[in-house]
């Protein structure tokens, strides 16, 4: 929008500023066209496709754009000068996800192709509800009633296992990729993910840990009534949780409910040690991934060939747990409200979007959408593998209650 100038302009500024514009006499946005072209897995061609979907994010303002499909695979929108994160999926008449990302800078018109990839199969385990928002307590962030809640959204029972739950490295700054990348100042993400502070697991045989059809299982930070201690300003109790995170090995004043079964610590990573298992206020990308059969937590854990330290940074000598894209059952890309300081960690066959909170210290969560009720009264959660549609943000938390109806 013009700004109308109520103030005496000199002349020589007058001058300056009618070399900005064009013949008609507006100011007028620079708009530059980009053209995307979907390029398909081996196997799968543009005749398999019954959907796609192809949106351009300027990574500055957060506006988004849908590109207008200009012919067969190939979309087209006209954007203003800006960096943009561009996100594709697609759907195969066979049901398959096909999702794509990539940064690139928009100052004239430009031609990219996407390759899109096979997203993970679904079925399994998945994020039901995320509570990392916090409140302030005294005027201080309250971290201790952060939870984790697991859904098995499939029609069998799955087994917890040798499942390992955990952030990943890095925190929400001032750009728009992540240290994790294929080649130096590049933006494509590795297929390995490096997790940092506390990486938590349940340890066992194989079948100690069944979760049946259509339940959830709650991960308490900390496994206390939080709205009574903290006086009503926590939104949360958590002290029926089925597990919780006691970090009494590393911080002294951490309480335990001897109540609830503890979970496996199995990795401490990082110079800093934080005082809270979870995230930051600020988000980050969260993984909960499986250990393939036959690998043991000890053996995976114990492996340092599995460590890493950040690629194309020598001077830095801190170790990551990494974990393989195909070990990854479920993960999410919780990215700072502030949209300057928004990082995509995950590739897009695990996440091909974002979700975020709108306000810092709101005591809310992230849950996922319900896609289904059964006649039997089961919940289907959504699961396309991009959580900016299939999650929704500034809700109520509610740490293992399931919804009633369809979102």
């Amino acid at each position: 929008m013009k700004k109308k100038i109520l103030a005496v302009i000199p002349l020589a500024a007058l001058l300056v500023l009618g070399s900005c514009k064009d013949d008609g006499g507006d100011d007028v946005a620079t708009y530059n066209t980009l053209t995307v072209t979907l390029s398909y897995p081996e196997g799968i061609t543009q005749s398999d496709i019954t959907a796609a979907n192809v949106t351009a994010t300027n990574v500055q303002t957060g506006a988004q754009e849908k590109l207008s499909e200009s012919s067969a695979g190939t979309y087209t929108a006209k954007l203003a000068g800006g960096e943009y994160s561009v996100n594709a999926s697609a759907t195969t008449s066979d049901a398959r996800q096909l999702n794509a990302s990539k940064q690139v800078s928009v100052y004239s018109d430009v031609t990219i192709s996407l390759d899109l990839s096979v997203a993970l199969l679904k079925g399994s385990f998945v994020f039901k509800e995320i509570y990392y928002n916090m409140v302030k307590v005294n005027n201080r962030p309250y971290m201790q009633d952060q939870f984790f809640e697991i859904y098995n959204n499939s029609d069998e029972v799955q087994y917890l296992d040798n499942c390992i739950l955990g952030r990943l490295q890095g925190t929400q700054g001032v750009k728009g990729v992540t240290d994790w990348v294929t080649s130096e100042n590049g933006t494509e993400i590795m297929d390995s993910y490096a997790l940092e502070a506390y990486v938590v697991a349940f340890v066992g045989s194989g079948t100690e840990f069944p979760v049946n059809p259509r339940e959830s299982v709650l991960i308490a930070a900390t496994a206390s009534n939080h709205n009574a201690e903290t006086g009503g300003v926590s939104p949360v109790d958590l002290s029926n949780a089925d597990y919780e995170v006691y970090l009494g090995d590393y911080i002294t004043s951490d309480t335990d409910n001897p109540a609830v079964p503890n979970m496996n610590i199995v990795a401490k990573l990082g110079s800093a040690t934080p005082n809270f298992f979870g995230l930051p206020y600020t988000g980050n990308a969260m993984i909960f991934a499986k250990l393939p059969a036959g690998t043991t937590m000890d053996d995976f854990i114990n492996d340092r060939s599995n460590y890493q330290t950040i690629p194309w940074q020598t001077a830095n000598t801190q170790e990551y747990l990494m974990i393989p894209q195909d070990y990854v059952l479920d993960g999410v890309n919780i990215v700072n409200s502030n949209e300057s300081k928004r990082i995509v960690r995950l590739r897009p066959e695990v996440d091909n979007g974002m979700v975020y909170m709108t306000t810092d210290y709101a005591g809310k969560s992230i849950r996922r959408k319900v896609s289904e009720i059964t006649p039997e009264g089961k919940v289907i959660f959504q699961d396309t593998n991009n959580s900016s549609e299939d999650f929704l943000s500034d809700q109520t938390p509610t740490p293992g209650i399931l919804p009633t109806t369809a979102d």
